[in-house]
């Protein structure tokens, strides 16, 4: 959900025993999750409500909800 989360999944599918090290596909494939909510630009982050208390959370929710929205009309539209 954050760069730090982006970076770490984008090495380990580098990593994948028998697929060669494309990083092009891994960066190609793998966005970080507000990216499909299409208020938030491309590189907004999710931020982490862990240390915080019930506010944080909430945002945190609401913008996960947002960015759920737009990735299953992306999902929708590709299926369709």
């Amino acid at each position: 959900m954050d760069q730090r989360n982006l970076a770490t999944l984008r090495q380990m599918a580098a990593a994948q025993p028998g697929r060669p090290a494309d990083p092009d596909l891994a960066s190609g494939r793998i966005r970080l999750m507000r990216s499909f909510d299409p208020a938030a630009g491309p590189d907004a982050e999710v931020p982490d409500p862990y240390h915080g208390g019930p506010p944080e959370y909430e945002e945190t929710f609401e913008l996960v909800q947002a960015a759920a929205r737009g990735l299953t009309a992306q999902l929708s539209d590709r299926l369709a």
